[in-house]
C-alpha cells in the first residue's frame, strides 16, 4: 500500500511519488540496504494487514453466501421465524473467536 511505500521512503529519506516508477539502480544509489530495518518493519506491517484483511474478506464472504431461511411462527400465518438457526449461530461464534483475535493483533 502507498502508506507502507511512503514509510519506506521517508526512512530512506527519499519523497515517495506514488506516480513515479523506481529502478533497482535508484535504490542501490540511495543506499536502501542501510535501512533494512525500516523495511522489514514495514514489510512486516504490510504482511500482518494482508493477512487480517484477507482473514476478514473470508468472513464477509461466508455471510454473503448465507441463506436464512424463516417459516411462521405456530398458527401465525402473519408472523416468521428463522428456521435452522443452530449452523448460523455455530458461524456466528467461530467468528467472533476469528474477530477477537483481529482485534487483539498489533496490525
Amino acid at each position: 500500500k502507498k502508506e507502507h511505500w511512503a514509510e519506506i521512503f521517508k526512512a530512506i529519506g527519499k519523497p515517495y511519488r506514488p506516480d513515479k516508477t523506481y529502478t533497482l539502480d535508484e535504490l542501490r544509489k540511495w543506499k536502501v540496504l542501510d535501512h533494512r530495518g525500516a523495511i522489514e518493519e514495514q514489510s512486516a506491517l504490510a504482511t500482518g494487514e494482508a493477512a487480517l484483511e484477507a482473514t476478514l474478506e473470508k468472513i464477509k464472504a461466508i455471510y454473503d453466501e448465507t441463506v436464512i431461511e424463516t417459516k411462521t411462527h405456530r398458527d401465525y400465518e402473519s408472523t416468521y421465524i428463522i428456521a435452522g438457526v443452530e449452523e448460523i449461530l455455530q458461524t456466528l461464534e467461530d467468528n467472533q473467536v476469528t474477530i477477537q483475535t483481529c482485534l487483539a493483533s498489533r496490525y
